[in-house]
């Protein structure tokens, strides 16, 4: 289980990020900046 915190997550780039680590089942929480 792991906790990840992302910032600059309005681009496109982090938009991406966020939603193939919020598909990845070892993910237990992301925060988005």
């Amino acid at each position: 289980m792991k906790r990840i915190a992302i910032t600059g997550a309005s681009g496109y780039i982090g938009q991406r990020l966020l939603a193939r680590l919020e598909a990845e089942p070892a993910v237990e929480q992301v925060l988005a900046l």
